[in-house]
């Protein structure tokens, strides 16, 4: 049987305009080059299956947040493969979904849409709020929430799909510490029948309460870490 994830041998690069290039001697100096293109990592290679819940901490910059985009499909794999069974839900941050000058009830309508939540499955704007515990109406707009606020609510929308690997970009514990405990139950719910997450954050001591294993992104590759 095919694990839930398996990254073979990944290297994702990006792309960037050179400084000033639309100057004669920038022109000159690269060829008529304008855009340069940078390897971000290399050699990746991970294996994870249901049930397992995987921690990336990394150097500022190195590409966790990237890694997760390529993961989810979203961004070109330079070199190597990524093979992902299943439905794949990505936290990546509010920006992906969430519109703030929306009403709570009208992201949630946008974040079931961009992510065909069957209708059967769609949680109400103010399951979700309760969920999350916020102090906030359907009616809200997200603009006049704080950004802890929208993180939460986030989370809440996010865990309460049902889905086969969940990407979680720096939110898995997001708000105050009762959340925090919420948040860490409901994912650890989520997992205990069915499901893979991947969860990106600076917090190591997070990782280590909350993830089956953990490892470092270098430029190289992943290193586990032994905890």
């Amino acid at each position: 049987m095919k694990p839930r994830l398996k990254i073979s041998n990944l290297a994702v690069d990006r792309y960037e305009i050179y400084k000033d290039s639309f100057t004669v001697k920038n022109a000159l100096i690269n060829r008529g080059r304008l855009i340069e293109r940078k390897r971000i990592f290399s050699n990746i290679n991970l294996e994870a299956d249901d049930g397992e819940s995987i921690g990336i901490i990394g150097k500022n910059g190195v590409g966790k947040s990237t890694l997760l985009t390529a993961i989810a499909g979203l961004l070109p794999c330079a070199i190597g493969k990524i093979e992902c069974v299943g439905r794949v839900i990505p936290l990546l941050g509010l920006g992906r979904v969430f519109q703030a000058d929306l009403t709570i009830k009208e992201n949630i309508d946008l974040w079931h849409l961009s992510f065909a939540t069957p209708k059967n499955d769609r949680k109400t704007a103010q399951e979700l709020i309760e969920m999350s515990g916020i102090q906030a109406s359907p009616k809200t707009t997200l603009r006049t929430l704080s950004s802890g606020m929208n993180s939460r609510l986030a989370f809440a929308a996010a865990i309460s799909e049902k889905a086969d690997v969940y990407l979680l970009d720096e939110v898995f514990a997001v708000g105050d510490r009762e959340f925090s405990k919420v948040s860490t139950q409901l994912m650890k719910e989520k997992l205990s029948s069915n499901g893979l997450a991947i969860i990106v954050s600076h917090n190591f001591q997070l990782l280590v309460d909350n993830c089956t294993t953990i490892y470092e992104l270098t430029p190289n590759g992943l290193e586990k870490i032994t905890t």
